[in-house]
């Protein structure tokens, strides 16, 4: 293009010229003037960045050529210099040549990525002899602990510091504020029980204040007494009973049936993982009696910041097996008696009270014929890991008498005659018998009478038994114990109004008779057995052994009576204790 000159001004347009050296003529008035000029060419500056893309903080080196000198836009200068920039950035380059002319660069981008955030989480703290787990940010590629593990969790159980670096996906690291782990110190508690095992104790007894076996009431300790004396110990002002003299009885010594223990340290709770032993969670007494006999570990738990558990072993022991039996209650003077039912704990020694029993002490065998008769309370005491003692009552009876013969009735009109005998105006009595009778719907009078309105009769038949004296009639459901054609004890007994049926032995059924004709003083009078008067109600049968008296017999007496009966014996009315026989028909004997 070359120079570009305004022709008349002269001006040089050097945007619009083309560099070179020219010569620029000047004519005026016919003269002409020259001068040479020299245009020179801007300089061609460029720029360029060591890297295009950079993570926040890194840095960067910018490089310009194409000049002498640079001057950059953040204001350094230099053909070369670094930067680091926090976001992204545009840079360019001023260069002057060494005409003096200058050039500025196309602009240069450099990119920048923000760093990652990386954080610790997790407890720092763990109990000693436990650990804890540290936990990086998640969604970063990668991680490295200050431990060495490239996991983002890890489970640390050494007190420090702790730090994590973590790298995104586009390559950029941060490494995450320090976590100080402690260690804290674990709960500190000990337990005690008094012993590792427990006896259960007997039913009733009670221990106060480390004594046993007392009870609260002198019934409840004279049940088990072998003396039959009361003996009492107070504590704290309260009178208690004991067995026997002095306080360590014949159950040995036992520990409380609520055992305690002594706890120190760090408060907590108490469990045993089977139900069966009967424990207070908070205080971790033991009820031994309602729990269930065995081996047992209590755990008691802390509750303190860093709980532990302390382990105890208890033992729970039954009692001794100290329940024996005789084949009766009553026995005959005659003869020895050994156990019918012997304890599951042998090795204990029998006695009993009242004196008079003759009775081995190691094997409970009782000489009958060398014994007193009366009534006792044998003992057996056992030696075992928890002694225990039982008691049984026995009376030794007369011997029977002997009894070979009963009377039979053919129920059409066979009776006895006992011409109108007087049985008082009393409004006690007991009429006692045999009978091993036909039972129909129809009554049959085992025994009766009557005269000018006045009577007394005993009948039965298949649904209740009736008992009648004066207009006053009394009638009780006939026990399903009362059989047909099968020998049976049979007794009526009278307090007053109250009237009680006794079937072999034991009370069957009661009833109530109207007072009114009691009140009136009648005499009460007997004619026959095996009929009554009016009808006959003839007995189909056989009956034996009829006693009256004019005591009402208590149920050991009717019970005495019972018992003492055996294979051509029975008992001798005589010698019911304390009561008043008026009649006793043997019935053939």
């Amino acid at each position: 293009m070359g120079i570009v000159v305004n022709s008349t001004t002269g001006q040089i347009d050097l945007s619009a010229s083309t560099a070179g050296t020219y010569t620029v003529v000047y004519t005026v008035s016919g003269v002409s003037f020259s001068q040479q000029v020299t245009i020179d060419g801007l300089p061609t500056v460029s720029a360029s960045a060591s890297s295009s893309t950079v993570c926040a903080g890194q840095a960067v080196t910018l490089t310009a050529t194409g000049a002498s000198t640079y001057t950059w836009s953040d204001g350094q200068t230099g053909a070369s210099v670094s930067v680091s920039p926090s976001t992204t950035t545009t840079y360019t380059v001023t260069g002057v040549d060494s005409n003096g002319c200058s050039a500025t660069s196309s602009s240069v981008t450099v990119t920048v990525n923000a760093l990652p955030t990386v954080a610790i989480s997790g407890t720092l703290s763990y109990c000693a002899g436990g650990s804890t787990t540290l936990t990086a940010t998640a969604g970063l590629s990668s991680y490295l602990w200050s431990t060495g593990a490239t996991t983002q969790t890890i489970t640390v159980s050494t007190a420090g510091s702790y730090t994590v670096t973590g790298t995104d996906s586009n390559g950029c690291s941060a490494t995450s504020s320090a976590a100080v782990v402690t260690e804290s110190a674990a709960d500190t508690a000990s337990v005690s029980y008094s012993a590792s095992a427990y006896c259960q104790m007997p039913t009733g007894a009670t221990a106060v204040q480390g004594y046993y076996p007392l009870y609260t009431t002198a019934s409840a300790a004279n049940a088990v007494s072998s003396d039959g004396t009361n003996h009492t110990h107070e504590l704290g002002g309260v009178t208690y009973y004991m067995p026997n003299a002095g306080v360590i009885m014949y159950h040995g010594t036992y520990s409380l049936t609520t055992p305690a223990p002594t706890v120190t340290g760090q408060s907590g709770t108490f469990s045993e993982s089977t139900g069966n032993l009967s424990i207070d969670s908070s205080t971790g007494v033991i009820n031994v009696n309602s729990s269930t006999a065995g081996n047992y570990t209590v755990v008691y738990t802390t509750d303190g910041s860093c709980p532990i558990t302390v382990n105890s072993s208890i033992t729970i022991n039954a009692l001794d097996g100290a329940s024996f039996g005789y084949s009766a209650s009553s026995l005959a003077q005659s003869g020895t008696a050994s156990l019918t039912t012997t304890p599951t704990t042998s090795g204990g020694t029998y006695s009993a009270y009242p004196s008079g029993l003759s009775i081995n002490s190691t094997t409970g065998e009782i000489d009958l014929a060398n014994s007193t008769i009366q009534s006792y309370k044998v003992f057996y005491v056992t030696n075992g890991t928890c002694p225990n003692s039982s008691t049984f009552d026995l009376s030794v009876i007369a011997s029977g008498i002997a009894n070979n013969y009963s009377m039979n009735f053919d129920g059409s009109n066979d009776y006895i005659d006992v011409t109108n005998l007087d049985l008082g105006t009393g409004q006690l009595r007991t009429f006692s018998m045999w009978v091993n009778i036909n039972i129909t719907g129809t009554y049959s009078c085992l025994v009766g009478h009557n005269m000018n309105g006045y009577f007394e009769v005993i009948s039965v038949n298949t649904s209740y038994v009736e008992y009648k004296l004066g207009p006053a009639i009394l009638s009780m459901s006939k026990p399903s114990e009362l059989t047909a054609n099968n020998w049976h004890h049979f007794v009526i007994t009278q307090n007053n109004t109250a009237v009680e049926l006794y079937i072999d032995g034991v009370s069957r059924a009661t009833g109530t008779l109207n007072s009114y004709w009691l009140s009136q003083g009648n005499t009460a009078q007997l004619s026959r057995i095996g009929a009554g008067m009016t009808p006959s109600k003839y007995v189909n049968g056989s009956i034996d052994e009829v006693g009256i008296w004019n005591t009402a017999l208590t149920a050991s007496q009717i019970s005495e009576i019972y018992s003492a009966t055996s294979a051509n014996k029975t008992k001798d009315l005589t010698e019911i204790s304390g009561s008043n026989l008026i009649y006793w028909n043997r019935m053939g004997d």
